[in-house]
């Protein structure tokens, strides 16, 4: 299978879903054959097959119109692995889900979560101990 068709293939794809059920049937799948030849030494294209489902992602991410489409490619996105050119996919995950649900929602998120009052606890207990050691 040529990378060039099948890229072409997800270009012309309608639909978020119908891209992402390609990647995930077609691209996923091509990926976790070479990552096993990449495991057992043998010459593969593990990194051209993860660049190509980052390209297929980006694609599903501009054909989304509903905050549903944004939340189905951020999730797909944090379920995959692409190696050394996504760093962190939950980063890029928040993003998505960013652009689908605004910058107020991803601030409310943080803000009124309890790992950030946590933080916020954290921060007013060392400020206070370090005043009473000075």
């Amino acid at each position: 299978i040529k990378m060039k068709s099948i890229l072409k293939t997800v270009k012309e794809l309608k639909t978020t879903y119908d891209v992402l059920n390609y990647t995930e049937s077609v691209i996923s799948k091509i990926k976790e054959a070479e990552f096993i030849k990449d495991i057992l030494g043998v010459n593969n294209d593990l990194r051209k097959w993860q660049r190509l489902e980052i390209f297929a992602n980006k694609i599903a991410i501009k054909k989304a119109k509903s905050p549903e489409e944004f939340e189905v490619c951020a999730t797909y996105i944090e379920k995959n692995d692409y190696g050394d050119f996504i760093s962190d996919s939950d980063e890029w995950a928040e993003q998505v889900r960013i652009k689908a649900y605004g910058v107020d929602w991803y601030f409310n998120k943080y803000i009124n979560s309890p790992a950030f009052e946590n933080f916020l606890y954290f921060l007013d207990k060392e400020f206070n101990s370090k005043q009473i050691i000075k």
